[in-house]
């Protein structure tokens, strides 16, 4: 985003220190300003950002709805929430439901999972390689699950569209 879109500011946000720490020392030369922080209560004062970028997060949270109105207070009037992440079917309607709660207007929504396998299965060999390269035998069934690797629990959820994978844009129309 940064080398592509040259934003004024950039700051990226996680929970995890060490991730902070090496995005510091691996992107510091691109001016991006990394900090600890909670998505669910983002500590920025309102009205502070034009844009927030969340993807393939927000379904590990455990208050999903404050994340919705944490991201709210700190964008300002007109400001945007680009948002990717996956549900389950019988979960997809909480999330529309905790956007509209949080005050968003939904510009777009878009069902991306058929794009998502598409990338998966270009990538999966890559992902098997990397896998195994690093990983000790004993864990490469995990983690080629979490890299959703084709044949994997994780990417036969989304052939079967037990896991269906959303892509939207949301406005913050008004305080």
């Amino acid at each position: 985003m940064k080398r592509y879109h040259q934003p004024k500011k950039y700051t990226a946000v996680d929970q995890n220190p060490k991730a902070i720490d090496y995005n510091r020392k691996t992107h510091g030369a691109l001016g991006i300003d990394f900090r600890i922080g909670d998505a669910q209560a983002l500590d920025f004062p309102a009205g502070n950002f034009d844009a927030v970028i969340n993807i393939e997060a927000s379904h590990c949270y455990p208050r999903q709805d404050a994340f919705f109105k944490s991201v709210y207070r700190v964008l300002r009037v007109g400001g945007h929430l680009l948002y990717a992440d996956f549900r389950t079917p019988a979960d997809a309607p909480q999330l529309d439901r905790d956007i509209a709660d949080a005050g968003f207007q939904i510009k777009s929504k878009t069902d991306i999972t058929s794009h998502v396998l598409s990338a998966l299965q270009r990538t999966s060999e890559g992902s098997r390689k990397l896998v195994h390269g690093f990983t000790p035998k004993i864990l490469h069934p995990v983690m080629e699950t979490f890299a959703a690797v084709e044949g994997s629990g994780v990417y036969n959820s989304f052939v079967n569209r037990e896991r269906i994978y959303f892509s939207y844009c949301l406005v913050k129309a008004m305080d």
